[in-house]
């Protein structure tokens, strides 16, 4: 299958957005008892990144989807298992010993509690790092693929399309209402994963203006920025982080606008696809990069201000995994001659 620009850049966009998120993450939870203009801060770069795991999931929805060779259960279970599932259990063992490892060692100087078997069990419901949680739940959406493919090719596009929409609602409420066991929380992702394809389908046809949709993901990710802003603020609804959730009304119309409008940007140069190949492995590492900065600045009792550390934090981060990830993958091809 042809490489797609515009998608290889949204990708790395949405990666870069992770590392933005998790960043500025800090910042709001820090700050949210003791509201200041550093919780403004952490909340503007947070409210914008919201679209980024929504996003991922559109993407993967719009590509395994569209390949009819993907519904034989066989060949794409045994290609997934070594694509996804190996790694997946790779590193979470590793994140497993990290956690011990700063655990046993780091936390003792900042004085935090360590509970011995906590790590272990974070791994046993899907959880061995904060950020592991996707990979478990779109294994969940992996092993649908081939039937959701066969759905596809039974009805018309048109009736899957709509399909998409009714589950993708139906999940917005029932997150709303219900707290999903790890094992099936793929399933509130899965009118994402559709409609990734349904947009990819239908704007392969009818264009728009890139700028439409662009501009409806500003307006949202501003409200989820003035809505958060307000609750934190006056202490409404128990300070409620809802507009953060990926499956609130304001998230996905962010995530659904910018996708639509990648999907109508037209890049002739390939220069994305080599940065895209590699977000996968940004993704699994920049996590614990994060992780392992905050604790060297809490042994230090440094605090900065995250006007200009945010922003400087993700490019170092990502810059870093980026180079992490090409000595890694260099290793590996290595490994396999």
């Amino acid at each position: 299958m042809n490489r797609n620009n515009s998608l290889d850049l949204l990708r790395v966009i949405s990666c870069f957005l992770v590392v933005v998120l998790h960043v500025a993450s800090d910042f709001v939870l820090d700050n949210t008892d003791i509201y200041n203009f550093q919780f403004t801060i952490g909340n503007f770069y947070d409210s914008f990144t919201r679209v980024s795991v929504p996003i991922f999931v559109l993407l993967s929805g719009a590509f395994l989807l569209d390949n009819p060779k993907n519904k034989e259960f066989k060949t794409f279970y045994i290609k997934s298992f070594k694509k996804i599932g190996v790694p997946t259990l790779v590193w979470s063992f590793i994140y497993v010993i990290y956690r011990y490892i700063v655990g046993i060692g780091a936390l003792k100087l900042i004085n935090r509690p360590f509970d011995f078997w906590e790590p272990i069990w974070h791994w046993i419901i899907g959880g061995p790092f904060y950020h592991m949680w996707y990979l478990y739940m779109i294994v969940g959406l992996y092993l649908l693929t081939p039937l959701i493919i066969r759905l596809k090719e039974e009805i018309q596009e048109k009736t899957f399309f709509s399909l998409s929409i009714g589950i993708l609602i139906w999940d917005l409420i029932l997150a709303t209402c219900t707290r999903m066991n790890w094992l099936l929380q793929f399933v509130l992702y899965l009118g994402y994963f559709m409609l990734g394809y349904s947009l990819k389908n239908y704007f392969e046809k009818i264009k728009v203006n890139f700028l439409k949709p662009f501009i409806i993901y500003i307006i949202s990710s501003l409200g989820i920025f003035f809505i958060t802003e307000i609750f934190v603020k006056y202490n409404l609804f128990n300070k409620s982080f809802y507009f953060y959730g990926y499956l609130s009304p304001l998230v996905t119309i962010g995530a659904v606008s910018i996708f639509i409008a990648f999907l109508n940007l037209t890049l002739k140069t390939s220069i994305w696809s080599k940065l895209s190949e590699q977000t996968f492995n940004i993704y699994i590492l920049h996590a614990g990069i994060i992780y392992s900065l905050n604790i060297i600045l809490d042994i230090l009792n440094l605090k900065f201000n995250g006007i200009w550390y945010i922003p400087l934090t993700s490019y170092f981060v990502f810059g870093l995994c980026y180079w992490l990830s090409l000595g890694i993958n260099s290793r590996l091809q290595k490994l396999k001659k």
